[in-house]
């Protein structure tokens, strides 16, 4: 009795836990807002419009091919929040990755790049290197730093007044 009591209350716990992981996976990987982005992609030595890139949204594996403007078309992608400063302050805005490459140019990864829920962000603009000699072949990676409103209210919150 007491060893079929032991079990089921760790059965009981297994269950709690296993029910919380897949909350928070479920949380990562689902968002129950979105917004919208327009990715353009240009030579980095010409400022060129590179027609038939191909653009990825790591977060949701989603491809699309840039047209004869350089463009994509209007992508839907997750809000994903970057939870590290919940406590201090909330991020009203999602982040996602953007890796873009084409044959002949250096690929190129692009993190933390900024969504606000419910909006579309259109001027997000990607430069790739155009592969001249084995030295060109390097991956670009870059980071786009915060939505600035946000780190301005984050400075005023912890900024020692004199």
């Amino acid at each position: 009795m007491v060893i079929a009591l032991i079990l089921l209350n760790a059965i009981s716990l297994l269950s709690l836990l296993v029910f919380s992981f897949k909350d928070n996976a479920i949380y990562a990987s689902t968002a129950s807002q979105s917004g919208k982005i327009v990715v353009q992609v240009l030579e980095s030595n010409s400022n060129r419009q590179i027609d038939g890139a191909t653009v990825c949204v790591i977060e949701t594996r989603h491809y699309e091919n840039t047209d004869k403007y350089g463009k994509t078309s209007m992508i839907e992608v997750p809000i994903i929040r970057n939870s590290n400063f919940d406590i201090s302050l909330e991020r009203p805005f999602g982040e996602v990755t953007l890796l873009v490459y084409k044959n002949g140019y250096a690929d190129s990864i692009n993190f933390y790049q900024s969504v606000m829920p419910g909006s579309t962000r259109v001027g997000i603009v990607i430069y790739l290197t155009p592969i001249i000699s084995e030295s060109d072949n390097k991956t670009e990676i870059s980071m786009e730093k915060p939505n600035e409103v946000w780190i301005n209210n984050l400075i005023n919150l912890y900024k020692k007044r004199i």
